[in-house]
C-alpha cells in the first residue's frame, strides 16, 4: 500500500483507510479535547464514528459544535452501555484499520500514522496497541504505562492481564471479518480483554514501545466507577484463557483472583496474604510459566522470557523476605534456565545493597 501512504496526506479519501471508534456518554468536559487530538492527527485519511449513548450531560451538543466531513456521530435510542455501543460502531467502520479512543483521552498527534506504519510493514501482525502517559482531569501528568511489545510477551501476560491499552488499540478490520469477531454483550466490563484473548487465536499482536495516548483517570471513568465488576470480569477471562491454551492447568477461580492481585494488582490487598499462601502463589506461577515454556519451546526467545520471569520471582521473594519454603523455591529458581544462577546473584546482591543502604 505504498502509494496510500505516498497519497494520504494530499487530502481526505472517499473510502479512508482507518476508522476510529468513539463510544461516549457523559463526556462534555474531554470530548473537545479528544475530538481535536483526532482532528489533528498526522494521518489524514480517516473517519472518526462517534456512537453517542443517550448522554445526558450536554456532550451531544458539543459534538454538535464540530464541522468536519470525517465525523460520523451514530445515535443510541437510550443507554446501552459501552459494550453494545463499541460493538455498533465497528459494525458501521468502514476503515481497513479499526482505531479505537475513548470520549475522555487524548491521542498524541502522530498515533495514527506511527500506527499505520507498523501495520503496513508487519502484515502478520492483526492487532496493535501502544503505550499510554497518565494524567488526571485537569490535565497534569501522573506517570507512563507500557505493555509488552512482543508476540511472545504479550501471549504470556495475557494470561493474567490484560496486555493491551484499550483506547490505543488498532486492529485489521479483515481479522475481525473473517472470523466473526466483536465485542460480546455479555461482558459489562473487560470487554476489551476478552476480545483480544479471542483475537489473539488467529494472528499475530505486538505493542508499540513509544505513548500513542493520554490516558485520563478521573472519578467518572469507567474504570474507577466499576472497578469491582471489570476485576470479577477480568478473573473470568484470565481463567478461561488459561484453561483454553494450558487446558492441562489445572486451577480454580479463587487462585486465579489471587494470583492476579499478588502479581498484577488490583485492590492493594496482596500485602495481606499469609506468607505461606505467598509462597503458594509462586509456586502456582511458576507452574504456570513451565506449561507456557512447554507449549512455546520452539520460540526463539521462550529462553529470555523463563529467565526474567524467574528474575522477577526472585526479587519478590528477596523484598518480602518469606519464610517456610522459601529453600524449596530457591531451588526450583535455579533449576529454570542454565544462565539464571548468575543473573540471580546479581539481583540478589542488588537488593542486599539496596536494604543496607536503606539501614543509614
Amino acid at each position: 500500500m505504498s502509494g496510500a501512504l505516498v497519497g494520504e496526506a494530499s487530502g481526505v479519501s472517499r473510502q479512508p483507510l482507518v476508522t476510529v471508534v468513539m463510544a461516549v456518554h457523559n463526556n462534555v468536559d474531554f470530548i473537545d479535547e479528544a475530538l481535536t487530538s483526532l482532528l489533528r492527527q498526522s494521518w489524514r485519511n480517516l473517519e472518526i464514528i462517534i456512537v453517542l449513548d443517550a448522554p445526558t450531560d450536554g456532550t451531544d451538543r458539543a459534538i454538535a459544535g464540530f464541522e468536519d466531513q470525517r465525523l460520523r456521530v451514530i445515535k443510541n435510542e437510550r443507554n446501552v452501555g459501552q459494550t453494545a455501543s463499541l460493538k455498533r460502531g465497528f459494525q458501521e467502520a468502514k476503515g481497513d484499520y479499526i482505531a479505537r479512543l475513548d470520549g475522555d483521552d487524548i491521542a498524541l498527534p502522530g498515533r495514527i500514522e506511527k500506527q499505520v506504519h507498523f501495520l503496513e510493514s508487519h502484515p502478520n501482525v492483526g492487532l496493535l496497541g501502544g503505550g499510554c502517559e497518565v494524567i488526571d482531569a485537569s490535565g497534569q501528568y501522573l506517570g507512563s504505562v507500557r505493555y509488552p511489545e512482543t508476540d511472545l510477551q504479550i501471549r504470556w501476560m495475557s494470561l493474567l492481564a490484560n496486555p493491551f491499552g484499550h483506547p490505543t488499540v488498532m486492529l485489521r478490520r479483515d481479522v475481525l471479518d473473517r472470523h466473526g469477531f466483536n465485542y460480546d454483550e455479555a461482558y459489562e466490563s473487560a470487554q476489551d480483554y476478552e476480545l483480544w484473548t479471542r483475537i489473539m487465536v488467529s494472528t499475530h499482536v505486538a505493542n508499540l514501545a513509544e505513548p500513542l495516548i493520554l490516558y485520563r483517570v478521573h472519578g467518572d471513568s469507567v474504570t474507577t466507577k466499576k472497578r469491582v465488576t471489570q476485576l470479577r470480569c477480568h478473573d473470568a477471562i484470565a481463567l478461561r484463557t488459561i484453561r483454553q491454551q494450558l487446558p492441562e492447568f489445572a486451577i480454580g477461580p479463587a487462585l486465579i483472583s489471587d494470583m492476579r492481585e499478588f502479581f498484577v494488582g488490583g485492590t492493594g490487598c496482596a500485602k495481606s496474604f499469609p506468607r505461606s499462601h505467598q509462597i503458594e502463589l509462586i509456586t502456582w506461577y511458576l507452574d504456570l510459566l513451565d506449561g507456557f515454556v512447554e507449549k512455546h519451546r520452539t520460540h526463539s526467545s521462550i529462553a529470555t522470557l523463563q529467565r526474567e520471569e524467574a528474575l522477577r520471582v526472585a526479587r519478590m521473594w528477596w523484598d518480602a523476605r518469606f519464610g517456610d519454603g522459601w529453600l524449596r523455591l530457591v531451588k526450583r529458581l535455579f533449576s529454570l534456565s542454565p544462565s539464571f544462577s548468575l543473573a540471580m546473584i546479581k539481583a540478589l546482591a542488588g537488593g542486599l545493597w539496596r536494604r543496607i543502604v536503606r539501614l543509614f
